[in-house]
């Protein structure tokens, strides 16, 4: 590795003006980095700069300090976090329309992306130009990594977790219902099913989903458009922990929340 450095610190001395000097020791971190020189009376800035190699050399007086080479600006950073998404099996992707919302590039170079899951059969991720697609197969839990590089061979990575509950059918009646509602399930305390009746006056785009303590989905009960009518979808809570639970109705613009407790 050393040898491989040190040959290509030797090309951009010879073809590139180098932004170096020599130093006694020097601290790099995530961050800028600056560097003593062998007097050890000033510093030398790279912040920003991309060091490429490093040569141990002999000053004229004889004492021996560093050479750091760096030439560029720094590769791809990720600037935005991707939150962790729950999605139903066959239903609605998750998109993120442009991928340099979540990457940046100080050097403004062009970045490719790419994506991989870690259990392709619970989520897969597709990458196409700068739109990220991640599609739910099954139920589970997959990690979705994305990578952006540039020409420079700069790399950064952000990771998130896909989690695809459970899915339960939905029983649906002819009446009319006057107005959107969400009913207590019945029963309640249950175990480990119960009813949870939800009415739709007009059709609307609906999500039904239980959440635990902690706000995370374990299950979803529908996903997607239904037209008007009475509805009951019957959750089996067969192995959940006992404990409060909360289930939410989304509906067109309506929403409403309710909570249940399993007890075993």
């Amino acid at each position: 590795m050393w040898k491989r450095l040190f040959i290509a610190a030797l090309v951009l001395l010879v073809h590139a003006p180098v932004y170096a000097q020599r130093i006694t020791h020097a601290a790099i971190g995530s961050g800028a980095v600056r560097a003593a020189d062998a007097g050890g009376s000033g510093t030398v800035s790279l912040a920003g700069q991309a060091v490429i190699g490093v040569i141990r050399s002999a000053g004229t007086t004889g004492r021996v300090g560093f050479l750091y080479v760096a030439t560029g600006a720094g590769g791809p950073t990720v600037v935005t976090e991707i939150d962790d998404v729950a999605l139903i099996a066959g239903g609605d992707p998750f998109v993120i329309e442009d991928l340099n919302t979540v990457f940046s590039d100080p050097g403004d170079d062009p970045l490719l992306f790419s994506a991989s899951s870690s259990d392709v059969g619970v989520a897969a991720a597709v990458v196409s130009g700068s739109m990220l697609t991640v599609m739910a197969e099954d139920v589970g839990t997959a990690t979705i990594t994305v990578t952006a590089v540039d020409g420079k061979g700069g790399v950064a990575s952000v990771s998130f977790d896909v989690d695809v509950p459970t899915t339960v059918a939905v029983e649906r009646s002819d009446d009319v219902p006057q107005a959107f509602a969400l009913e207590q399930n019945y029963p309640n305390p249950f175990n480990p099913q119960t009813t949870i009746a939800f009415d739709l006056p007009e059709a609307a785009h609906v999500t039904l989903t239980v959440y635990n303590v902690v706000g995370r989905v374990v299950a979803t009960l529908e996903s997607g458009t239904l037209p008007t009518g009475r509805y009951a979808a019957t959750w089996d809570a067969t192995g959940f922990a006992s404990g409060l639970y909360m289930y939410r109705l989304q509906a067109g613009s309506y929403a409403a929340t309710r909570r249940m407790l399993l007890m075993r």
